[in-house]
């Protein structure tokens, strides 16, 4: 199984690859889709993060 660093990798890579073709077109230019990208990857990340807490609580002190 990928772990979440390989994930988010591929997903960055996807992302690229697509503003590539959206740069390409002349739809935005290439500064604007590289601060899209990072924008995506940046909530991805927090969101998977959010969730894994969630679904995983950390142990509270003095428990265990």
């Amino acid at each position: 199984m990928f772990n979440k660093e390989q994930i988010l990798g591929f997903i960055r890579h996807a992302l690229t690859l697509l503003g590539g073709g959206i740069v390409t077109n002349g739809m935005f230019t290439e500064s604007e889709m590289l601060e899209a990208v990072g924008a995506l990857i940046t909530v991805i990340g927090f969101a998977w993060s959010y969730i894994d807490k969630r679904n995983h609580p950390a142990i509270e002190e003095g428990e265990g």
